[in-house]
């Protein structure tokens, strides 16, 4: 009873909290351009596009019958996603075999509390689908057609989340080959588990074979970026005795984790190897990563510590230290900066920028162009309004541009103020239409552009949108160059 009522008390709090924190967030540029994609593009052009993503293609899916009809943005996806959030959280509530402290700290942990719920992105299905697996992990083989397709769906929802679902799947063929040969499954039940795996297989290559000649952007290295999240910035000018201490923990969790591994289960010493060198070598060759892909060190781990508990047992004084281990690793997430309110409340003031620009703009034979990848945030609000948008970077109107993720071209006028290169620009304005064009604000002053400088471009300011952005008008479009 006490356990049902921590349970209880835990996910009340919990629904409060991260519902407010959805109500007041506003989506970023990555969730609406996976909602853009889903939109705009069919099944087989989304499949020849995920390579080029690093996601795969069960979100968009998910989402794609509210997309095409245009309905609700960005309600729907987000109550998608907060509800795998929450239906994770419920799973382990009910089946990790952790004590209701663990459980209350994992509840309330930066992952759970901030990220999952509230970003709506592919990363929630995948690690709800992970958790899923981990629940039914010890009687696959009562359940090989069912587990198959959850290693399907799973694999099919991002790469962080294929690293994972790789490993148990290894594992899960390897068992189901042996039981098939002990008589221990039917036949027909380890030719249908079989299949699902190789066609698991086969839309995987599909939709992200070819990725790794694909360069990607680079935002620091993943250990300074993994630094940041761990203990924050701002810790190395004010606490910076507290970075030790988190670098310790993590230290400590490793030394601890591999030898009982080792010792004590070896298939989920297997199983942890393989997704830890699997991201490490993502984070650290191919892409650095940020806060929703570190996030799944946690889980992963989690993982494994449920499976290992649940195999041993909670009653030996090992295992109750393996717990301990494991609840210190998770208490970094209750310290980190990204645990702060403020960063989870956080918004892209997306639906800002839209009630702004439509306060400026007139609402008919007006054209807006998004000079840089952050303002793709705003285009979805733009279903039902009669204003264009253009990408510059493309010069065409968003709803043919597959990929917007390109560097714009920006040419300085002083230090920190920069304006898009007239000629780059020239090709998406429209001689019969008003013209218009978001550019970053990098001033101190909050223009964008200084005064004396702007007219000389073809520019006339109307106003600050957000922190980030500054709408000009663009203005006597024949002689632009010569400006």
């Amino acid at each position: 009873m006490k356990n049902k009522s921590l349970l209880y008390i835990c996910l009340v709090i919990w629904v409060l909290i991260t519902l407010l924190r959805v109500a007041y967030h506003q989506p970023w540029y990555d969730e609406a351009h996976a909602y853009m994609l889903a939109q705009n593009l069919t099944i087989p052009e989304l499949i020849a596009e995920m390579k080029y993503e690093g996601h795969l293609l069960v979100w968009y899916l998910l989402i794609m019958p509210f997309a095409k009809l245009k309905l609700w943005y960005p309600y729907p996806m987000q109550i998608l996603n907060w509800f795998s959030a929450f239906i994770a959280l419920l799973v382990m509530w009910k089946k990790a075999p952790f004590h209701p402290v663990t459980k209350t700290i994992i509840t309330f942990s930066y992952p759970f509390i901030a990220e999952m719920p509230v970003i709506a992105r592919c990363y929630s299905v995948g690690i709800m689908l992970l958790i899923i697996i981990a629940s039914l992990y010890h009687k696959s083989l009562k359940h090989p057609i069912w587990y198959a397709v959850l290693i399907l769906l799973c694999a099919n929802t991002s790469v962080m989340a294929l690293f994972g679902a790789a490993a148990f799947g290894i594992v899960f063929a390897y068992d189901l080959i042996r039981a098939a040969l002990k008589d221990e499954v039917t036949r027909k039940n380890f030719r249908i588990a079989f299949s699902i795996l190789a066609l698991c297989a086969v839309l995987v290559l599909w939709q992200i074979g070819g990725a790794a000649t694909y360069s990607v952007m680079q935002h620091g290295t993943f250990w300074e970026n993994f630094a940041s999240f761990i203990y924050g910035w701002y810790v190395n000018h004010q606490l910076v005795y507290i970075k030790y201490l988190f670098w310790g923990i993590l230290g400590l969790t490793g030394a601890f984790t591999l030898p009982l591994l080792f010792l004590r289960n070896r298939k989920l010493l297997f199983i942890l190897v393989f997704i830890f060198s699997c991201l490490l070598y993502c984070f650290i060759f191919r892409y650095p990563g940020f806060s929703q892909h570190y996030i799944f060190f946690w889980i992963y781990l989690l993982m494994i510590y449920w499976l290992l508990i649940e195999k041993e047992g909670r009653g030996t004084k090992l295992m109750v230290f393996a717990e301990v281990i494991f609840v210190l690793f998770f208490g970094i997430q209750l310290m980190s900066k990204e645990t702060e309110m403020s960063k989870a409340l956080y918004m892209s003031k997306a639906h800002s920028m839209y009630s702004k620009i439509l306060s400026y703009v007139p609402n008919s034979n007006s054209r807006i162009i998004l000079t840089g990848t952050a303002y793709e945030r705003v285009v979805p609000y733009f279903d039902n309004v009669n204003i264009e948008i253009y990408s510059y970077s493309k010069a065409a109107p968003v709803n043919n541009c597959v990929l917007l993720e390109d560097t714009p071209v920006y040419q300085q006028l002083e230090q920190d103020m920069f304006i898009p290169t007239p000629s780059w620009l020239k090709l998406s304005v429209s001689s019969d239409k008003n013209n218009y064009v978001i550019i970053p604000n990098n001033s101190e002053e909050g223009s964008g552009i200084i005064k004396d400088n702007r007219k000389r471009y073809g520019l006339d300011f109307v106003g600050t949108l957000v922190y980030d952005a500054v709408l000009y008008k663009v203005v006597e479009i024949d002689d632009y160059e010569q400006k």
